[in-house]
C-alpha cells in the first residue's frame, strides 16, 4: 500500500465510518500482517426488513486494535464501494471516470439526494481514493 493510501486507510479507520464486509482483509499495524475478516471478528446484527440499507450492512471492525483495511487486496479495495453505499445509505451510489482540462483521468462519486443526482466526491486520482473521500464526507450517523 502506498504511503498516501495508508494515510487514507488510517483516516478512514479513525473516522468511525468504516464498515467491514466478509472477505475484506485488514492489516495489523503492529505486525504488518494481512488477515481476513471472518465471523469471529465481527458483530453481525440480525436482519430486520425495516432496516435501512445502511443498517443492513453495518459491521464492526476486526477484533484487532488499530486494524486498517488492506487496500492492496482486490476484494477489500472493491469493498470500498459497499462501504460508501452504506455510509451514504444509497444503493445507487457509483463512480464515474472523467478527464480534466489537462486530459488527466480523474474519478467522481455520484449519488442521489432528495431524488436528484449529486456529486459526493470529485477529482480523485484513483477510483479507490474517490470512494474513500466519499465515505469520509458522508453525514454522521444519527
Amino acid at each position: 500500500m502506498t504511503p498516501a493510501l495508508h494515510a487514507l486507510a488510517v483516516e478512514l479507520r479513525d473516522s468511525g465510518k468504516l464498515r467491514w464486509f466478509d472477505g475484506m482483509q485488514y492489516v495489523e499495524p503492529s505486525r504488518r500482517c494481512r488477515r481476513p475478516t471472518c465471523e469471529k471478528h465481527r458483530d453481525l446484527p440480525e436482519f430486520d426488513p425495516g432496516d435501512t440499507y445502511r443498517d443492513r450492512h453495518r459491521r464492526t471492525a476486526p477484533a484487532v486494535v488499530g486494524a486498517i483495511p488492506d487496500f492492496d487486496d482486490p476484494l477489500t479495495a472493491a469493498g470500498a464501494l459497499l462501504v460508501a453505499r452504506a455510509a451514504w445509505n444509497d444503493p445507487l451510489l457509483h463512480v464515474d471516470p472523467h478527464r480534466d482540462g489537462d486530459d488527466v483521468l480523474r474519478w467522481t462519486v455520484r449519488g442521489r439526494r432528495d431524488g436528484a443526482s449529486v456529486i459526493l466526491a470529485y477529482g480523485a486520482p484513483t477510483e479507490l481514493e474517490a470512494l474513500i473521500a466519499a465515505i469520509l464526507a458522508a453525514p454522521e450517523k444519527k
